[in-house]
């Protein structure tokens, strides 16, 4: 059975800047993807729960959801510092996940947050009259 294809905005974005050959053999392997989402290699540590595979010099990061017969697909960049640059902007997701949970109110405070939230209060109290 074939797979669905979602490609995240900065996917879309970084395929949009390669060189047209490039963008060619990338856009061939990951529509091969559709049949057969498990050839690339597992990455591990933060990465864990995704996968990688290899066009020329140029590794697409994508992730399977196996319910959905859904591909995934994450990055795309030179071998050189894919994963270094996806390994920040999941941080950058995960951090922006957590403030809008804050926002959203769904933090259970505890002692520690209110003492460095009176604290940040403070600070900026200080700054204001200086």
């Amino acid at each position: 059975m074939v797979y669905c294809i979602l490609y995240s905005e900065t996917s879309r974005n970084q395929i949009k800047r390669l060189h047209p050959q490039i963008k060619a053999a990338v856009n061939s392997k990951i529509k091969r993807l559709q049949e057969n989402p498990f050839p690339g290699n597992l990455l591990e540590k933060e990465l864990s729960g995704y996968l990688s595979i290899r066009t020329k010099r140029f590794r697409v990061i994508y992730k399977i959801n196996e319910e959905k017969r859904i591909i995934e697909i994450h990055h795309v960049g030179h071998r050189k510092d894919i994963y270094e640059l996806f390994k920040e902007s999941i941080s950058k997701k995960e951090r922006k996940k957590n403030l809008q949970n804050l926002i959203n109110n769904d933090h259970v405070w505890t002692d520690d947050d209110i003492i460095a939230i009176e604290r940040g209060r403070t600070m900026i109290n200080q700054w204001k009259i200086s």
